[in-house]
């Protein structure tokens, strides 16, 4: 102090610069503790997939130079929606560590939108038009019933796939028309009402399902109700 060093910048300094990527991400999932599963396990899948090799490394040692060749080499062996989406997490995580230190160096996954190397992406246009629902439905008779009713409850109430396969009896309320979900995408709980459709589908399913699930795997990945 004497000689004009303040010893508790010192060491925020050096808890800083020692802080790494993975204890970030951990720190990150501990701020944010409302995160659907879905979000949690898409950042997990950056941090131990996509960039796994910087996880020991000071997360203040990661430069605009790598985000913007890991950028490039992501789009190029895994896609450039891949690639962006990677990029995000990193700037969130990055965002909310630099948060809650005083002194921290300037976001370098800055330099995408600075160089404009982001990806354009298109956004999904897949959509039934009111021309083609009549030929859907056909389709989705013919198909397995428990696939049929997943995609029936996502037609009539607009539910995330994620949220229709991890569906419990105990969220459906037949008596008064009801459906809850106790946490959706934001974190937030929500409740639909049912219509008349969906709730002779429900009633249906509940004498022929055994479990406390409703048997709804996702889409794609065929069990029979067990």
């Amino acid at each position: 102090m004497a000689a004009g060093v303040d010893p508790n910048a010192e060491k925020r300094r050096v808890a800083q610069e020692s802080l790494t990527l993975g204890q970030a991400f951990d720190r990150f999932f501990d701020t944010r503790s409302s995160l659907a599963d879905s979000t949690r396990e898409s950042y997990q899948r950056t941090a131990n997939l996509y960039l796994n090799d910087w996880k020991r490394s000071p997360i203040t040692s990661v430069t605009r130079q790598m985000v913007l060749k890991r950028h490039q080499r992501i789009a190029k062996e895994h896609g450039q929606v891949t690639a962006n989406n990677v990029m995000r997490h990193l700037r969130s995580v990055y965002n909310v560590t630099a948060a809650a230190h005083d002194e921290f160096p300037p976001n370098p996954v800055n330099i995408l939108t600075q160089a404009r190397a982001w990806y354009p992406e298109r956004r999904r246009r897949g959509a039934v038009s009111a021309q083609d629902l009549p030929a859907w439905w056909a389709a989705v008779m013919e198909e397995p019933d428990y696939a049929r009713d997943f995609l029936l409850i996502a037609l009539f109430t607009g539910m995330r796939r994620n949220e229709i396969a991890a569906l419990r009896w105990e969220q459906v309320n037949l008596e008064e028309r009801a459906l809850h979900i106790p946490k959706t995408k934001n974190g937030d709980p929500l409740d639909l009402p049912l219509a008349d459709y969906l709730v002779t589908l429900l009633r249906n399913r509940k004498k022929q399902a055994g479990s406390i699930t409703l048997g709804l795997p996702e889409f794609g990945q065929e069990r029979p109700y067990r």
